[in-house]
C-alpha cells in the first residue's frame, strides 16, 4: 500500500536459505542466485537465510521531479506455528531522486538444528516508523531426513503431456497456427506419507526453440477428490512465431525428477501423453531433443513426413538455426534502436535536408554520442566550406568505432551518419552495408580475403558496418581465419587512392577495446575523436522507447498498467548482464510477450470494443524470465 506519508513500497521479496560453504554465502550480493522458490530442504549444515528485497520509490509514478526517499525498514523471520520470531534485522532504505527502485539483501541467522520442519514460516517486511506491513512470504522447510536425501525421488512421475488451451487433454505435439494458452502438466504420486499439510514445492522449467528458459513453480494438485494421483502444470503463451521443438522438465529442490519433449509445428496434433522413458530425465541438448521427440512420435512421422529419410536431419537444423530476431517490420525511427545484421544492405531513406544529430534527436537517449557526431558534423561542414572557396583542406579521419551493447543505436546512427557523410561531399552514396563474421567468413575456408573485398566493394561510396567486430580477433587461435579478415581491412584502409567508403567496427566496449589495443593498424587510422562510446539506456529512457513503440501502433496502457510494465523495466535494468538488448529488449518484449497475452485476454473475453482491441492491461505484463543453462542446485543435499 502507498500513502501520502509513507511512498514506499516492496515490490517483490526473494529467499534463499544457506550453510556456510554455499555459493549464495560465498558471493555477495548474488542476486542472480535468487529464483523465487519458496521450499527448502532442512539440514543440520544450515546456518543463514538470504533475503533480497526491491523496493520502489511510488512517487516517481505521480509526481513531476519527485524527491527520493529515506525509510527505515525492518525484516524478520517468523514461525507462523508457534507464533515466535526466530530472526530480525533492519534496513535503512535509501532510493535516490533519479532512481524508482534500489535492490537490497539482507541476512538473518537461520540455523537448521533450531528449525522445526513441520512448523510453517514467514518473512515479514515492515516501515518501522508506521509499523505498515510492506510485505510478506511464507514458506516451508522440509527434513532431508525425513523425505530422503535425493529429492529427485520424492515424487513419482506418471506421464507427461501439454494440453492445449482450456481443455483437459494431454497432447504429446499440435500444430499451433495461432497464439494460445498452452499447459505444461506432469501426472504424479508423491512417494512420502501424504499426512503433511503442504507437499514440496515442484518447479517446471520450459526449454524453448529460441534459447530462453521459462520457469514457474507449483505445488500439486489432486486429481479428483478421492483420487491418488496429483498433478503440477506450469502454463505459458504458445506463439507460431516461436514454433519448434520444447523440452519441459520437472524439479524438485533444483534436482531433475522428469522431463518429456514435445513440438507446436507438428503436421497434425497427436493426442496422448508421455509415460516410461519417454519421461526420464534429458541432458539437455537441441540434438537430443530432437533425437528424443524421433524415438517418441516416429510412428507417426512414418506417415505424416515426407518419406525422403532425411526429415530427421531438416529437423535438427531448424530446431539449431532457430532463435529470436529482431521483428523486420520494427523500424528505425524513435524509440526503436534496431539493429539490423541479418539484411546485407540499409538503404538511406533519411530526408537528405536534415542534419545528422536532427535526424538523431527523435531518438531517445544517446546523448554523448549526439554532441560527438554535432562536433563532427561541424568539422566536415567547415572542410567543405574552405575546400568550395579554394583553401587548402586538411584530411578528415574518417574510419570509426561504436563501442556499446546491443540495440543502443548503432546502426541508426550510422545510418544518419551516412546521409550527412554524403551531403558534404564525403561519400558519394551514404548508403549502409552491414556484416558480420559468419558473413566475411563464409562456409568455407581461405574465402575470407574475397568476402571481405567483396563488401568493402559493395560499400564503396557509402560505409561498412562490421557488427561485434571483436569476433574477427582470437588470439588464443594462431589459425583462426578472422586475423586474414583484419588483414585485407588494414590493407583496404592503407590504400588512399581509395577514399570513398568508411569503416564503421561495431561491438561490446571492452572487447572492441582490446582487440583496437592489439591492431596498431586499427590504432593509426581510427583516432579517439572518432570512437563513439553508446551507453546503455536508463530506466527512465526505456520506458519512454515503450510508449513511443506503443503508441506508433496504436495500443495505449491503462494506469495499472503502465505502472506493471514501468516495475518490469526498472527490475530488467537492475538485473541486466552483458547481454541485455536494451531497446529491442523493449521492442522484444512487446511483441513476444504483452501483446500476445493481451490477445489471449481479449480473445477470451470476447469483447471486442475499440478499448478492448487497443488498451493494454496490468495482467498482460509479465514478470521477468531468467534465461538458464543446467539446473543449478542450491545448497547441500548428496
Amino acid at each position: 500500500m502507498t500513502n501520502i506519508k509513507n511512498p514506499l513500497s516492496l515490490s517483490k521479496i526473494e529467499i534463499c536459505v544457506y550453510a556456510p560453504d554455499d555459493e549464495i554465502a560465498l558471493n555477495h550480493p548474488g542476486y542472480d542466485i535468487f529464483d523465487g522458490r519458496h521450499d527448502f530442504p532442512l539440514h543440520s549444515a544450515q546456518s543463514g537465510m538470504a533475503v533480497m528485497l526491491i523496493f520502489c520509490n511510488d512517487r516517481k509514478l505521480t509526481e513531476d521531479n519527485a524527491c527520493g526517499v529515506r525509510r527505515s525498514v525492518s525484516i524478520s523471520i517468523v514461525d507462523l506455528t508457534d507464533g515466535s520470531s526466530i530472526a530480525t534485522t533492519n534496513l535503512c532504505v535509501n532510493i535516490s531522486r533519479d532512481s524508482y527502485i534500489r535492490l537490497y539483501r539482507v541476512d538473518l541467522p537461520f540455523p537448521g538444528t533450531e528449525i522445526n520442519a513441520e512448523h510453517d514460516f514467514e518473512v515479514i517486511v515492515k516501515d518501522k516508523s508506521s509499523g505498515m506491513r510492506l510485505g510478506h512470504m511464507p514458506f516451508h522447510m522440509y527434513d532431508i531426513l525425513t523425505f530422503g536425501n535425493d529429492p529427485s525421488t520424492w515424487y513419482n512421475v506418471i506421464r507427461g503431456g501439454i494440453v492445449p488451451g482450456n481443455t483437459k487433454t494431454m497432447y504429446r505435439a499440435i500444430d499451433l497456427l495461432d497464439m494460445s494458452d498452452i499447459s505444461v502438466s506432469f501426472a504424479l504420486s508423491p512417494a512420502f506419507e501424504t499426512s503433511y499439510t503442504s507437499f514440496p514445492e515442484l518447479e517446471i522449467r520450459l526449454y524453448a526453440p529460441d534459447g530462453k528458459v521459462r520457469r514457474g513453480f507449483c505445488v500439486p494438485d489432486r486429481l479428483g477428490l478421492e483420487g491418488t494421483e496429483y498433478n503440477a502444470e506450469f502454463h505459458f503463451i504458445g506463439d507460431p512465431c516461436g514454433n519448434g521443438i520444447y523440452y519441459a522438465e520437472l524439479l524438485c529442490m533444483e534436482y531433475p525428477v522428469a522431463g518429456f519433449v514435445f513440438r507446436t509445428d507438428n503436421p497434425q496434433s497427436v493426442p496422448g501423453s508421455y509415460t516410461g522413458k519417454e519421461i526420464e530425465c534429458l541432458d539437455y541438448t537441441p540434438e537430443a531433443a530432437v533425437q528424443r521427440f524421433s524415438s517418441c512420435v516416429s510412428d507417426t512421422y512414418d506417415t505424416d513426413m515426407p518419406d525422403d529419410g532425411d526429415w530427421f536431419d531438416r529437423a535438427l537444423d531448424e530446431f539449431i538455426s532457430s532463435g529470436s530476431h529482431p521483428d523486420d517490420d520494427t523500424e528505425d525511427d524513435a524509440g526503436s534502436h534496431q539493429e539490423t545484421t541479418a539484411a546485407p544492405t540499409v538503404d538511406c531513406e533519411m530526408p537528405e535536408s536534415a542534419t545528422a544529430v536532427s535526424l538523431l534527436d527523435k531518438l531517445v537517449g544517446l546523448c554523448a554520442v549526439k554532441e560527438r557526431l554535432s562536433v563532427y558534423e561541424k568539422v566536415v561542414t567547415f572542410n567543405k566550406l574552405r575546400e568550395n572557396n579554394g583553401f587548402a583542406v586538411s584530411t578528415l579521419p574518417l574510419h570509426a568505432m561504436f563501442l556499446g551493447s546491443p540495440g543502443t543505436g548503432k546502426t541508426t546512427v550510422a545510418k544518419a551518419l551516412g546521409i550527412m557523410l554524403k551531403r558534404a561531399g564525403v561519400l558519394s552514396k551514404g548508403h549502409v552495408v552491414v556484416r558480420e563474421r559468419a558473413n566475411l567468413l563464409g562456409p568455407y575456408y581461405s574465402n575470407e580475403a574475397t568476402n571481405t573485398l567483396k563488401a568493402i566493394e559493395e560499400a564503396q561510396g557509402g560505409i561498412l558496418l562490421i557488427d561485434e567486430a571483436y569476433q574477427l580477433h582470437r588470439p588464443e587461435d594462431s589459425r583462426d581465419p578472422g586475423k586474414l579478415v583484419i588483414e585485407t581491412l588494414l590493407t583496404a584502409l592503407s590504400d588512399e587512392s581509395k577514399r570513398d567508403w568508411m569503416l564503421v567496427l561495431a561491438g561490446y566496449k571492452d572487447e572492441m577495446q582490446l582487440m583496437f589495443n592489439m591492431n596498431p593498424g586499427f590504432k593509426s587510422r581510427i583516432p579517439d575523436s572518432n570512437i563513439y562510446l553508446f551507453e546503455d539506456f536508463s530506466e527512465s529512457e526505456l520506458m519512454e522507447i515503450a510508449d513511443r513503440y506503443l503508441e506508433r501502433k496504436q495500443y495505449v496502457l491503462s494506469t495499472e498498467a503502465r505502472v506493471a510494465l514501468s516495475r518490469r523495466l526498472n527490475m530488467d535494468y537492475v538485473m541486466r548482464d552483458k547481454s541485455f538488448g536494451n531497446a529491442r529488449h523493449v521492442i522484444n518484449l512487446i511483441q513476444t510477450e504483452i501483446l500476445p497475452a493481451m490477445a489471449v485476454r481479449v480473445m477470451s473475453d470476447s469483447i471486442f470494443d475499440r478499448q478492448s482491441l487497443s488498451e493494454i492491461q496490468a495482467s498482460d505484463i509479465p514478470m521477468p524470465v531468467q534465461t538458464l543453462e543446467r539446473p543449478r542446485r542450491i545448497g547441500y543435499c548428496a
